[in-house]
């Protein structure tokens, strides 16, 4: 059995995750392993079925008298992803904001559970030819190895996430061939907290994952764009329309997703084990008659070049967002990354259409567009800016378009920031916190919880005495970082910028103090004392 923290004497443990970071590497560099030799497979496995599922729709259009078997036979799948989903409930959709919520305590699920009904749902629901792609999965399946691998050797609960994120990074890593992508999403969206420990943790097994993915599927990037020059300075203005356009598709797709996501809760309650049924029978529609938009977007790839009609490009465009949107907010088990940005360079091609038609812009530069769109959309939709500027550099192999990118990532950002649609992983991480699994149903003990004073942190110049009569109750302080020294907390320290705060509470109410301390952190308001 694992460590915990001890109830008695919690700071010691705390403080010697810092002094044991070659040995959490370690563990990290076998998680990586692990994660890319699982991730691998089921790479595998998706390619093979989404070539497969390619093969029989091509059929079927050749001889749609099939087409009562083919509903037959998609009703079956269906029922066998829901049984699949009913024993594992949190394999549902793409995975991430399970990864978070395990991480911050929101939610709890049997590791290998998860990661067997994941494997094996994701790859038959691309099979039926729902628009969904492997790397959200991958996320997940990364972090169940690194759960498993924990409890065979983490030491404590704090370790025990340190190597979930890090499993996070190699599933991601081992997906698109971006270690370094992989590395800053978990920072940027599933831990939204740095430290020397994670940094290195994540990194060895973001490295190590893409080491061994790469035996299997080689080292060329996933997209080879074109790419042979940079966006004049003064046509820089298009980057603002772009980033617009891009901003409010991403905020409308989002709340068009968790719309429809609500329309299948209600199916689910009606119909239980059919529920998903309706989403895989969509999938024969676009498969005789927009065959391109089935599946991930792999194939679709190839229609995006400057030889394809502007009208072709926008009905695939519109084709593949709402299919995108449909499939996704059936709860099938399946990623949301690749769809996304296939509709990013969509998109992207549409607007780059447009642009060539100025007499002035090279038409060199559409594969510009494309790249500019996924990662306007990414942002838009992600809210993971960063990630998606370094994303799109390791994916297509340039480091010539950083600034445009970088410009229209913000653009798009901050567009969709300002029409108040929440980030999509935190608006499905908070409607799956309403499923069975609970905070609530984990084990006793205590955790601890680890938090950076920010900048402009109201705590700054506060003491440790006034800190410890204002935190929210149920929440001990027992540690200080400051830079590369563990301090002993006494009455009379005062807090800085950047120190890192070690803070202890019971398990089970882990994502509520989690969230007291976070608004404490910011505005130095602490929730009443019972």
């Amino acid at each position: 059995m694992p460590k915990t923290e001890s109830k008695s004497s919690p700071g010691p443990a705390a403080l010697n995750i810092n002094q044991h970071k070659l040995l959490i590497v370690g563990k990290s560099i076998f998680v990586g392993a692990l994660a890319g030799a699982v991730v691998s497979s089921y790479r595998l496995l998706f390619d093979f079925a989404e070539a497969g599922s390619s093969s029989l729709y091509a059929l079927l259009r050749a001889n749609l008298l099939l087409l009562p078997l083919y509903i037959v036979g998609l009703a079956a799948l269906s029922l066998v992803v829901n049984l699949l989903l009913k024993w594992a409930p949190m394999a549902t959709g793409s995975g991430i904001p399970q990864v978070h919520g395990l991480i911050i305590g929101k939610v709890d699920y049997p590791w290998l559970r998860t990661l067997l009904a994941k494997f094996a749902g994701g790859a038959l629901t691309v099979f039926a030819g729902l628009s969904v792609g492997s790397s959200g999965p991958s996320i997940q399946m990364g972090a169940a190895v690194a759960s498993g691998a924990s409890k065979l050797f983490g030491r404590s609960h704090t370790e025990r996430n340190i190597l979930i994120a890090a499993g996070a990074a190699g599933g991601l890593s081992a997906a698109f061939g971006a270690p370094l992508a992989a590395v800053i999403f978990v920072f940027e969206q599933i831990l939204r907290y740095l430290s020397p420990v994670t940094l290195l943790s994540a990194i060895a097994a973001s490295v190590v994952s893409d080491f061994v993915a790469s035996f299997v599927f080689g080292l060329q990037p996933i997209f080879n764009f074109a790419v042979v020059q940079s966006l004049p300075l003064q046509d820089y203005w298009i980057l603002l329309l772009l980033g617009v356009t891009a901003g409010l598709a991403g905020a409308g797709y989002t709340a068009g997703l968790l719309l429809m996501q609500k329309v299948y809760q209600k199916l689910y309650r009606r119909f239980k084990l059919f529920s998903l049924a309706p989403a895989f029978l969509l999938s024969l529609i676009f498969a005789i008659f927009l065959p391109q938009v089935i599946g991930s977007g792999h194939d679709l790839l190839g229609l995006i070049n400057p030889g394809t009609g502007l009208l072709f490009l926008a009905v695939l465009l519109v084709c593949k967002y709402a299919w995108s949107s449909l499939a996704f907010s059936s709860g099938a088990p399946g990623g949301i990354f690749f769809p996304m940005l296939v509709l990013g360079a969509l998109l992207g091609a549409v607007c780059g259409k447009l642009a060539l038609m100025l007499p002035w812009v090279s038409p060199d530069l559409f594969y510009n567009f494309v790249i500019l769109g996924m990662v306007a959309i990414f942002s838009a939709i992600m809210r993971t800016p960063i990630t998606g500027i370094v994303l799109l550099t390791e994916m297509t192999g340039t480091v010539t378009q950083l600034l445009p990118l970088t410009a229209v990532a913000l653009i798009a950002y901050f567009v969709a920031d300002r029409l108040r649609v929440k980030p999509i992983i935190d608006a499905l991480l908070e409607a799956l916190s309403q499923a069975k699994t609970k905070a609530s149903q984990r084990p006793g003990g205590r955790v601890q919880l680890h938090f950076v004073v920010p900048q402009g942190s109201p705590l700054i110049g506060r003491t440790l005495e006034w800190l410890w009569r204002e935190l929210p109750a149920g929440v001990l302080l027992i540690g200080v970082r400051r830079g590369p020294q563990d301090l002993i907390p006494q009455p009379g320290m005062q807090v800085q910028p950047s120190d890192s705060l070690l803070f202890i509470a019971e398990r089970a109410q882990e994502s509520l103090k989690r969230a007291q301390l976070d608004e404490f952190m910011r505005t130095g308001a602490s929730t009443p004392r019972e």
